[in-house]
């Protein structure tokens, strides 16, 4: 849809708009952009002002609670952390025990090897000398 030609309000040549409320041309859109900017921020003044403090004041407002949330989750992470901690503890001193355990069993089945070698060696020497079996 075209539209009649308008004349720029910035530099007054025409130009064909591409909406019906256009009131620049393209070269001085920036410009009647910024001017137009100007005029309300000095006739809108205190509005902007009660805007940027409910901005600051929303800001403000999402930090605090934000710190909120982070000082929880870290309570509930610390409380968690020091309960995995704690378990952890105790599965490792009950790994250690049964590690112990295993580890005297070990040992008693080598010293009686070992003290059932010898008995039988020494039997077995002892029944050479009996019977007369020495050279």
């Amino acid at each position: 849809m075209t539209y009649k030609t308008k004349r720029c309000e910035v530099c007054g040549q025409y130009y064909a708009p591409n909406s019906p409320t256009q009131k620049y041309c393209m070269e001085c859109r920036v410009a009647g952009r910024k001017a137009q900017n100007a005029v309300y921020r000095r006739t809108h003044k205190v509005e902007i002002a009660a805007s940027r403090a409910a901005y600051r004041r929303a800001e403000r407002n999402k930090a605090a609670a934000d710190v909120i949330i982070r000082k929880a989750e870290s309570d509930r992470a610390t409380a968690a952390g020091k309960k995995a901690v704690e378990d952890y503890k105790q599965e490792e001193y009950k790994r250690r025990m049964a590690r112990n355990a295993d580890d005297w069993f070990g040992r008693f089945l080598m010293v009686f090897c070992w003290v059932a070698a010898v008995a039988i060696l020494g039997v077995g020497v002892w029944a050479m000398v009996v019977n007369g079996v020495s050279k």
